[in-house]
């Protein structure tokens, strides 16, 4: 799936791109949650959670550099898209 996370000028100073955000998110709750029942509270809330972190994601402006490597660290973890929220928000402050 690709997030826009750089709109209009943002490109043009931070070098961004078209975002990929981390694949298998229904795969990182199944197993967060433990259980394969969509409907479980465990599993609404891990999936709340990770949609919410998307959305962010999707507003955000972010550097090539720092979204390939937070990626790739979400990916590391199952392919959450809160794990990859996380990486680029520390990774943005420093």
């Amino acid at each position: 799936m690709l997030l826009t996370l750089c709109v209009g000028i943002a490109v043009l100073f931070f070098g961004c791109t078209a975002v990929r955000g981390p694949s298998g998110m229904l795969e990182y709750c199944k197993r967060i949650s433990r259980t394969n029942d969509f409907y479980s509270s465990e599993m609404k809330m891990c999936m709340d959670q990770e949609k919410m972190a998307e959305k962010k994601l999707s507003g955000m402006a972010i550097p090539w550099q720092v979204e390939s490597y937070c990626r790739h660290i979400s990916e590391q973890t199952g392919g959450s898209y809160q794990v990859m929220l996380t990486c680029v928000e520390e990774e943005m402050q420093e």
